[in-house]
């Protein structure tokens, strides 16, 4: 009895070491893999750095610290993540991979001097969840050529590469800084934002429980502040190939039109400005979105940006940049639309402004107000 004892305590030793021992193995084979791709991407003249990784057996869950990644060719982008912890995992063939669930913490990108405008903008998400998530193993090249379409299209491409039931973050922050451009420099923060049913660059539902905005521009030589938010904004039916497709310069004498939304709405919208206006819309309702690519030209209004701030674009360049813009409003088209009553008015307290009086009301507003007075 005695030997049997001894006997079955070794042999749980051995098991434990032998775990043990696999445990060790896994773990240094998930972090000979990853630092694989970080090589992979500093080879390629990218900079890639991370800190600590760890991989559990048992349950699946591979986690990654202090990510820091400067892509190649994109010399103005910075990428910065504290943390992602993927549970659940598995491959699913050769070139894709599933988790059951994947956290990411404390991720950044800045971009510094984008286009020919130099615009600087920042994206940041403080914790992000996605559930029953699917993509490829590994990340296409970034672009070489630098050009903010070319980026855009490569963005959307990612996108449309990966699956999940749903996403969720508490708050997305976009900053930009125009410096001395007619964009000024602003923030916009999104919360409580939540996405069902992504796959295939399409998303049943989009939401976000609230947007609000700062914008800091000049106007007629005087600075103005613009702020406000809106409430309860949800997309139904987004198509990122529809945005593809407009970006695409093979599909440039496309005429057809891509549906990109299904139904977009809002609640309230107020905003404000430091120069006496305030305007309030109850609530937006926009159905079956579509664009026009042989219309849409972004590239081409961005070529107009001049690239040196400090010298005033010519007259000619400045209309030929609105009607560019004027063409590009005609590539969207709509089903129906529908607004709440709207608002607009100087705001009290301000003594002496120069403000004379309300601001316009729209269209829809004006004829309602003859019918009014007719029926009067």
């Amino acid at each position: 009895m005695k030997r049997i004892l001894i006997g079955l305590i070794a042999l749980a030793v051995l098991a434990a070491g032998g775990w043990f021992g696999f445990n060790l193995y896994a773990r240094h084979r998930a972090t000979a893999e990853i630092e694989a791709v970080f090589d992979r991407i500093r080879s390629q003249g990218g900079k890639a750095s991370h800190g600590k990784v760890a991989f559990d057996v048992t349950s699946r869950t591979l986690t990654i610290e202090d990510i820091a990644v400067d892509p190649a060719g994109q010399p103005q982008a910075h990428v910065k993540i504290a943390g992602i912890k993927g549970m659940g995992l598995r491959q699913t063939d050769e070139t894709r991979f599933a988790a059951d669930s994947i956290e990411i913490s404390g991720f950044e990108v800045a971009l510094d001097e984008v286009g020919p405008g130099k615009l600087k903008a920042s994206y940041k998400i403080p914790q992000m969840i996605m559930r029953d998530y699917a993509g490829p193993v590994h990340v296409q090249n970034a672009p070489a050529s630098g050009a903010l379409i070319d980026l855009y299209r490569f963005v959307l491409d990612q996108y449309a590469s990966v699956t999940a039931s749903s996403v969720t973050a508490p708050t997305l922050t976009i900053a930009f800084d125009d410096g001395k451009g007619a964009a000024g420099s602003g923030e916009v923060v999104y919360s409580g934002l939540a996405i069902q049913k992504l796959g295939k660059g399409k998303v049943d539902a989009m939401k976000a429980d609230r947007a609000s905005f700062t914008i800091n521009v000049e106007q007629a030589g005087k600075a103005d502040k613009l702020t406000g938010e809106m409430s309860d904004l949800i997309i139904n039916d987004f198509d990122s190939a529809a945005i593809a497709a407009a970006l695409d310069p093979q599909k440039a004498n496309d005429d057809s039109y891509h549906r990109v939304y299904g139904q977009m709405s809002s609640g309230l919208y107020v905003a404000t400005s430091t120069h006496g206006v305030r305007m309030q819309v109850d609530g937006i309702a926009i159905a079956d979105i579509a664009v026009q690519p042989s219309k849409f030209r972004p590239a081409e209004i961005l070529a107009l940006l001049p690239t040196d701030r400090s010298v005033q674009p010519t007259p000619a360049k400045s209309r030929e940049m609105m009607e560019k813009l004027a063409a590009s409003m005609t590539a969207f088209a709509s089903a129906r639309s529908r607004s709440a009553p709207c608002r607009s008015r100087p705001r009290k307290g301000r003594p002496g402004s120069g403000q004379s009086g309300t601001r316009r009301a729209s269209s829809r507003s004006k004829a309602s107000m003859r019918r009014r007075r007719k029926a009067k």
